[in-house]
């Protein structure tokens, strides 16, 4: 879902982004509120890095957890 990793503002469609979109970049995906994390320090926000996706994947789910608890649909 690289729309997610880099920024929805970026979606062409069904979570795909335009080939020009460098998703590793950090500064684009700030811009936009992207979930990519650039967790190892090598300057790239890289989906393919192991430490990156696992930081990603925390950031995202601690976003839609926060969510459901504004709600009221879960206690912490």
């Amino acid at each position: 879902m690289p729309a997610t990793w880099v920024g929805h503002k970026y979606e062409t469609s069904g979570g795909l982004v335009a080939p020009d979109i460098d998703i590793t970049d950090i500064t684009l995906i700030k811009a936009e509120s992207g979930y990519g994390v650039d967790a190892d320090n090598d300057g790239i926000a890289s989906p393919w890095s192991i430490a990156d996706s696992v930081a990603s994947a925390a950031k995202y789910l601690g976003y839609w957890i926060q969510k459901r608890c504004e709600k009221g649909d879960m206690a912490l």
